[in-house]
């Protein structure tokens, strides 16, 4: 399949066999804006997607990701809700604290007071999970020689207990979804883990985890992302709004741009142009910028393949 890039952006193919007798194929796009009070302005465009989260030609859903900091909205404050909206999905809320640690109680253990604080960064450094060293003894009644114990979704985080025992005095996370609160010490919440390179997220996925085939990325999107199954769903489309509230004094807001170029795909001698979706948005609340990767795909017979693909800059209206 030819690709005639007629444009300044770097797209890249992928095509796929569904089965013996469909096809499908996807020009997939990286472009990076700036958030600005009018709206997404374009600052660059990026390499070709050149990862497994890039290639994948099904582009059944989009996603999203996020980082950066956030800061408080008042003085002394002590937890905050940050909430993501993004087209007409359900929002998701996630929770900010000041450092808290296990107390005992009569009849267990509680989280202290939380401190208060006036910026925290949404990192997996602070979000549920973590390592830890176990010195020798007995695991479920049999002796061992001393262990390390991760949690596979976030091995750098907090907040991982072995046994309540172990918890007085602990670090609970500072970050955490509102409907997964660390509830008990031995408790396995969602990690708030909400950007795809945190948390050594190639080091976390099992060998026999990493899929060959396109219809198998969402698998690898799990490990890779632990939020994804709340940031993932329907397309989200050109138009669309993503509010986060929360994260600073004023609401980011903005509406996703329309991918800058145009991709028509050609059977036999007639030449179809190919709508686009956006796949994944990656917000960077920090440096006020937003990555999107479009996916331009298209199904068809394999009776009547697709020979050539043109990719041309999109003429503003």
């Amino acid at each position: 399949m030819f690709v005639d890039n007629r444009s300044n952006f770097r797209p890249r193919l992928n095509a796929t066999d569904l089965d013996p007798d469909k096809s499908a194929a996807c020009i997939s796009l990286r472009v990076a804006y700036g958030i600005t009070p009018a709206g997404l302005v374009l600052a660059e465009a990026l390499e070709e997607p050149s990862d497994s989260l890039g290639v994948t030609s099904l582009c059944l859903g989009s996603s999203w990701s996020l980082r950066g900091s956030v800061h408080a909205q008042r003085a002394r404050v002590t937890c905050q809700d940050v909430i993501v909206r993004a087209g007409t999905r359900s929002p998701v809320s996630i929770r900010v604290w000041g450092e808290r640690r296990w107390t005992r109680t009569g009849s267990g253990f509680v989280p202290s007071a939380p401190l208060a604080w006036s910026s925290l960064a949404l990192s997996a450094q602070v979000a549920f999970g973590g390592t830890k060293k176990l010195p020798p003894g007995m695991v479920n009644g049999l002796p061992h020689p001393g262990l390390t114990i991760s949690e596979p979704r976030n091995p750098i985080g907090l907040g991982l207990q072995h046994e309540e025992e172990g918890a007085l005095g602990e670090a609970l996370p500072q970050i955490e979804f509102v409907d997964a609160p660390m509830a008990s010490p031995c408790a396995r919440p969602d990690p708030a883990v909400l950007w795809l390179e945190q948390a050594n997220a190639l080091l976390r996925v099992p060998t026999h985890a990493r899929p060959d085939e396109a219809n198998e990325v969402e698998l690898l999107l799990r490990f890779l992302h632990p939020a994804h199954h709340r940031a993932w769903g329907k397309r989200l489309d050109p138009g669309d709004a993503v509010l986060i509230t929360g994260a600073s004094k004023a609401p980011v807001a903005f509406d996703l741009s329309e991918s800058p170029v145009v991709v028509s795909m050609r059977q036999n001698r007639a030449w179809k142009r190919i709508g686009s979706h956006v796949r994944h948005v990656a917000i960077d609340l920090d440096r006020s910028r937003v990555e999107i990767l479009y996916g331009h795909s298209a199904s068809y017979s394999s009776a009547k393949p697709v020979t050539d693909v043109r990719v041309e800059a999109r003429v503003a209206s």
